[in-house]
């Protein structure tokens, strides 16, 4: 920044900054053709057009998706020619005090998510975009196609439908190019969460118990099992298969995390003695380690590590 560039920011309302925007849009209203139009003279780049699918009122909340909100007050100006701040007004939200211009929010969104929806709250017809900031570069690029709002105002609100996947090595942030008299009053960014929950083991030999090796199980009886030379390290449940065979009669196993007392639960049932009995389970753990316990019926047990659960 140069030493005659200053950045300030107000956060004003009530009648006064609301007649002071109602100048500032019958001064300068561009539209939405004349925002783009001017947005290719100040980069020197033509926007794309959008391709993506805006629609008029807010959806409701899209099942599988996790939704980040920004409030207007997470916007804020990043130019440092002329002396800009970026302008809140109760009745009309955020805007750059030297619009036409550009605000940005920084988006929080953990790594391999998947952007799907931005549900917008705005005035006038500003138009949107996702920015990556690649590391070790000096590059801010759009990740995806330029997204012009439908006019509206009082607010106006809309939903943008769009794929962008947030990949490793960058950071990202939403910014808003606003022309005179348009504002952010804030938005949701629904995301599909980064595929971390589920971690599958790809070792060798997934077999991490086998009572065969010792003893088998008595009535009642409960033995730990240490998980953790087969799990991710942050693990805290452990996706298994557990199989009891050589049953001594009717009865049952029942696998939980160490540490605690039985909860009376079961996860393998068997109806007679001579079966082999296998089930899938998700058993929570503490410090990697799991219980056993045997039910009524004497039986050999054999614990397989399918995944770890983060």
């Amino acid at each position: 920044m140069n030493d005659d560039d200053t950045v300030d920011e107000t956060v004003t309302g009530g009648e006064a900054e609301v007649l002071g925007l109602s100048r500032r849009a019958m001064i300068g209203g561009l539209g939405a053709a004349g925002a783009i139009g001017l947005a290719s003279a100040l980069t020197g780049a033509t926007p794309a057009t959008a391709a993506v699918d805006v629609t008029e009122a807010i959806e409701a909340p899209t099942p599988g998706l996790v939704y980040l909100p920004l409030d207007a007050f997470a916007f804020d100006v990043a130019r440092t020619s002329g002396t800009p701040y970026r302008l809140h007004q109760i009745l009309t939200g955020m805007q750059p005090s030297d619009a036409p211009g550009e605000i940005y929010a920084s988006l929080p969104i953990p790594i391999g998510s998947v952007v799907k929806k931005i549900n917008v709250a705005y005035v006038g017809q500003p138009i949107i975009a996702i920015t990556r900031r690649t590391f070790g570069t000096q590059t801010l690029l759009d990740a995806m196609t330029l997204a012009s709002l439908p006019a509206g105002i009082n607010p106006a609100t809309a939903t943008v439908t769009v794929d962008v996947p947030l990949t490793p090595g960058a950071t990202y942030a939403m910014k808003v190019f606003c022309s005179a008299g348009q504002s952010i009053f804030g938005m949701e960014v629904g995301y599909v969460p980064a595929a971390q929950a589920f971690i599958p083991f790809a070792g060798a030999q997934a077999r991490v118990f086998d009572s065969r090796d010792t003893t088998r199980f008595s009535p009642d009886e409960e033995r730990t099992i240490d998980l953790s030379s087969k799990l991710i390290t942050t693990a805290r449940a452990a996706v298994l298969n557990i199989t009891t065979t050589a049953t001594a009669g009717p009865g049952f196993v029942a696998a939980f995390a160490d540490g605690v007392t039985y909860p009376g639960n079961s996860t393998v049932n068997f109806s007679s003695a001579g079966l082999t009995v296998a089930n899938g389970a998700v058993v929570a753990m503490t410090a990697g380690r799991i219980k056993v316990r045997c039910g009524p019926a004497a039986t050999h047990v054999l614990v397989d590590v399918v995944g770890s659960l983060l």
